[in-house]
């Protein structure tokens, strides 16, 4: 049986309110939360450029989120739960 951490990993959750950080470009916004699920390395970067693309934002990934229209906020919220491939996405 899974432990309270593995279940955590296996479920993403995207919030009502964003979730994002202003001052860090798209890109450095899906590492930071990648790196806090553990994630790391050249796999890792190839995924979060599968997800920008997926997301509508390769072209923005390097501006500053704060430049971002809300919907490119929201879809980088929606790319911050996926990250980590996640087996369950949940609304907040």
């Amino acid at each position: 049986m899974p432990g309270n951490r593995e279940v955590r990993r296996q479920i993403g959750i995207v919030p009502q309110e964003l979730a994002i950080y202003d001052d860090l470009s798209g890109r450095e916004n899906l590492l930071f939360f990648g790196e806090l699920y553990g994630l790391s390395g050249p796999g890792f970067h190839k995924r979060v450029d599968e997800i920008l693309t997926a997301i509508g934002l390769a072209e923005r990934a390097g501006d500053l989120a704060r430049t971002y229209s809300g919907g490119m906020k929201r879809r980088l919220n929606l790319g911050a739960s996926l990250v980590h491939h996640p087996s369950l996405l949940l609304p907040g």
